[in-house]
């Protein structure tokens, strides 16, 4: 016995760095696991009801101690309560987007997620010229997805003061497209997003009472 406990010694003394690398190995994995679930654990979810051109929305949202909300509701609007009444002022279609963050962070390892969903207004009331409420009759970009760049194009039924611009998740304006008066008929341009990172944004065109928008998803090789 005496010589199996000098043999088991003689090799951890042999061997002492490479069984604290094991050790050490072993923490970071069982860490990283914990941390993998917590923010598997962090969900941010919405549903909603329309009324006219109001739109009630219940957050579903899950997995934070303390949570913070961030609303953006495609508009150019936003807001931080739980569960916002939102009225648009014009028909069209929007991306409504909740983030969800924790304000404690080390509860959940940084709880962060992002959900987005289609508004679409068709009945909200028309003030002005009534022809102008249905101005953009189509928006269509490709490629989507895209590495650095795509072609967007876009019909408008009468002539109109054209805005176009992009944003990210959390509703942040990153792009600037157009901002000048357009004939009616069909336009095309091309977007340049080398200087933006890979992940989803927003491509929203106004013209008078009307507002379209599409999804862009941006791929980085």
């Amino acid at each position: 016995m005496n010589n199996l406990n000098n043999t088991n010694q003689a090799r951890r003394a042999k061997y002492p760095a490479k069984n604290r690398m094991k050790k050490i190995i072993f923490i970071l994995l069982a860490a990283l696991s914990f941390q993998a679930n917590a923010q598997s654990a962090c969900q941010a979810g919405f549903t909603f009801t329309i009324n006219t051109n109001t739109v009630t929305f219940t957050n579903t949202s899950t997995g934070a101690i303390q949570p913070f909300y961030y609303w953006s509701f495609g508009d150019g609007s936003y807001s931080m309560q739980t569960n916002p009444i939102h009225t648009y002022s014009f028909n069209g279609t929007f991306i409504a987007c909740v983030t969800l963050d924790d304000s404690i962070p080390s509860t959940t390892w940084g709880c962060h997620d992002i959900f987005c969903d289609t508004i679409v207004i068709t009945n909200a009331p028309v003030t002005g010229i009534e022809e102008s409420a249905n101005t953009i009759s189509s928006l269509h970009n490709y490629p989507n997805p895209f590495h650095n760049t795509t072609n967007i194009s876009y019909t408008l039924e009468n002539s109109s003061y054209v805005s176009i611009a992009v944003y990210n998740q959390i509703g942040s304006k990153v792009a600037d497209q157009e901002n000048s008066e357009k004939s009616a008929g069909r336009h095309e341009l091309e977007w340049n997003a080398e200087a933006l990172s890979e992940g989803i944004y927003f491509l929203e065109v106004k013209a008078n009472n009307s507002v379209m928008t599409k999804k862009l998803v941006i791929i980085k090789k």
